[in-house]
């Protein structure tokens, strides 16, 4: 594996080789041990939150589950832009399918690692 994490952000790392990332919703908080999971970070928008969250699960492929926690704060809504892209994908503008998400767009992926994503997680 390459550097890991690929793309910065506002994260911690656990233990290299648990396969569960944490993505928490909006301000939330949660304290677990450190050996429990791989990454774990907030996640407030749909769009270029959503890119790093994707962009570094496909970057390591121990990665397999990704937990979400928190309460979606109104508007950008990203927890429901992850299920959404995990079961519809996105259209050829790289806008999540059904997602009622402010801002849905991936631009900045490619759809190889989207569609990696979707298979890997």
């Amino acid at each position: 594996m390459n550097e890991w994490p690929a793309i910065p952000g506002s994260f911690s790392l656990g233990n290299p080789n648990s396969p569960i990332a944490i993505v928490i919703l909006g301000r939330g908080i949660l304290p677990l041990q450190t050996e429990k999971y791989c990454i774990k970070g907030q996640l407030v928008t749909e769009n270029v939150g959503l890119e790093k969250v994707v962009a570094n699960s496909v970057a390591n492929p121990r990665i397999r589950f990704l937990l979400i926690c928190g309460k979606e704060e109104v508007g950008h809504m990203p927890g429901e832009a992850i299920q959404a892209l995990s079961m519809n994908g996105v259209d050829k503008r790289m806008r999540i399918r059904d997602c009622r998400s402010a801002v849905p767009f991936l631009c900045n992926l490619s759809m190889k690692a989207i569609d990696r994503f979707r298979e890997q997680v």
